[in-house]
């Protein structure tokens, strides 16, 4: 800082320098004048602030860069849609017809309790055969995605699965499925940068540490397995969750 009237770096702060605006006397010219200058207080919260809002987003781009190294353009026995909300329905589907249409897997299936049915019906329209495409419609979260996937596929030999969902989930999605015994090429949607990213990434880092936490990102023991697919099986007889395929 120098002074207004005479230039100098001679300084001489009066007051903590929290406070804002701040007396000052200059020893060149001898005259006082007032200051709006930021202390250095204020720049180091800013800075904080900016670290602690991007760091989410540095770390979920890290473990997305992690789970998608796998995606090498191989094939695999289905494709399976994650539903993440009715603004995603359109991207996902076009994403998933496209790579069926490209012979990446002979099979479409969906999971989410409200997106099912519209992806699959989208699906329809963009092309993909009635007989290609199913799906379960009673998962809430990302663990039941997996579990109610991994009951309803594995009765058809589907272990190999190409992932799509976006990009800021595509890492908790994968380590999730693969806990749920899913070979996963994982294949991310990417997402507008920063259009709603931050939030999404705060998001996905809290779920990762959660998930961690209460182990769902690893296979479950064999008595707590088969009480979760006993209750996952009961709610698909129940509600009917299973789209199967129309022949």
């Amino acid at each position: 800082m120098r002074c207004p009237h005479c230039n100098s770096p001679s300084i001489k702060r009066h007051g903590p320098r929290t406070k804002n605006p701040q007396s000052c006397y200059c020893l060149t010219c001898q005259r006082t004048f007032q200051t709006k200058e930021r202390s250095a207080i204020f720049g180091w919260i800013a800075s904080f602030l900016i670290i602690l809002g991007i760091s989410p987003i540095i770390i979920n781009q890290a473990l997305k860069l992690t789970v998608t190294l796998s995606n090498t353009g191989d094939s695999a026995d289905a494709i399976v849609i994650l539903g993440r909300g009715p603004k995603k329905n359109v991207d996902r589907t076009l994403v998933a017809t496209e790579l069926w249409q490209a012979g990446r897997a002979p099979q479409v299936f969906v999971s989410g309790m409200t997106d099912a049915p519209v992806i699959i019906k989208l699906g329809k329209d963009m092309g993909i055969p009635a007989q290609h495409i199913s799906g379960e419609r009673c998962s809430q979260s990302t663990w039941e995605n997996a579990l109610f996937s991994e009951i309803l596929l594995s009765t058809q030999g589907i272990k190999k699965i190409l992932l799509v969902t976006d990009d800021a989930h595509i890492a908790r999605a994968t380590l999730t499925f693969r806990g749920m015994g899913f070979d996963v090429v994982p294949y991310p949607i990417q997402s507008p940068l920063f259009t709603g990213q931050l939030r999404s990434s705060f998001r996905e880092l809290f779920g990762l540490i959660f998930y961690s936490m209460s182990g769902k990102l690893q296979k479950l023991d064999p008595e707590q397995d088969q009480q979760e697919r006993k209750m996952a099986q009961s709610k698909i007889n129940r509600w009917g969750c299973s789209l199967a395929p129309k022949t």
